[in-house]
C-alpha cells in the first residue's frame, strides 16, 4: 500500500510539473504500476524545458538516456546542434568538433526534421580543428589532424587550405 500511495504522489507532482519530485516518488513506489515509464516521462520533460530555456547542454545530459522516448532524439539533436554553433562562434573547435561527432552520430534518425538547420559550417569547423591539432607537440593529434583533413579530401572537399594544413601537419611530425 505504501508503495501505492507514493505512486499516487508522483501523479500529484507530475500532474503539477514538478517533475524532480515526481521522479523521486516515482522511484519510492519501485515497480508499483507504470512507474518506471512515468519516470522516463518526467525526464523527457525536464529534457524539453531545459532545451526550450536554451539549456542544451543540460538538456543533452537527460536526453542523451532516454533518446529512445517519443522525440527525444530529435531534441537531443537540436542541442548538439545548439552547442556545435556556439562552440564554433566562439572559436572553441575542440568542444564544436565533439558536439558535431554526437550531433552526426544521433542525427540519421531524425534527418527529415533537421534538414531546416544550416550546417554549412560544418566543413569549416572541422578545417579550424584540424589546425589546432596540427600546431600540437602531441603526435596523435597531428594525425588526427590529418585523418580529419584527408577524410575532408575524400569526401570531395575543395577548401584550398587543406593541403597547406597537411603540409604543416608532415612538418610538425618531423619536428616532433
Amino acid at each position: 500500500r505504501i508503495h501505492e500511495a507514493l505512486y499516487h504522489i508522483g501523479e500529484n507532482f507530475l500532474k503539477n510539473e514538478d517533475y524532480e519530485a515526481a521522479i523521486k516518488s516515482y522511484k519510492n513506489a519501485e515497480d508499483y504500476n507504470d512507474s518506471s515509464e512515468k519516470i522516463i516521462e518526467c525526464k523527457y520533460q525536464i529534457g524539453v524545458m531545459y532545451f526550450n530555456d536554451e539549456s542544451y547542454a543540460d538538456a543533452s545530459k537527460i536526453l542523451k538516456d532516454i533518446k529512445a522516448y517519443k522525440n527525444s532524439n530529435l531534441y537531443l539533436v537540436k542541442s548538439y546542434y545548439f552547442l556545435m554553433q556556439t562552440s564554433y562562434d566562439k572559436k572553441d573547435y575542440k568542444k564544436a568538433y565533439q558536439y558535431c561527432f554526437e550531433f552526426l552520430n544521433n542525427s540519421a534518425s531524425v534527418k527529415d526534421e533537421i534538414k531546416e538547420l544550416d550546417t554549412s559550417f560544418v566543413e569549416d569547423l572541422k578545417i579550424c580543428y584540424a589546425i589546432e591539432l596540427s600546431k600540437s607537440t602531441i603526435d596523435s593529434d597531428v594525425e588526427r589532424a590529418k585523418g580529419i583533413l584527408n577524410a575532408l579530401k575524400i569526401m570531395g572537399s575543395n577548401d584550398s587550405r587543406i593541403n597547406d594544413i597537411l603540409s604543416n601537419c608532415n612538418q610538425q611530425l618531423i619536428q616532433n
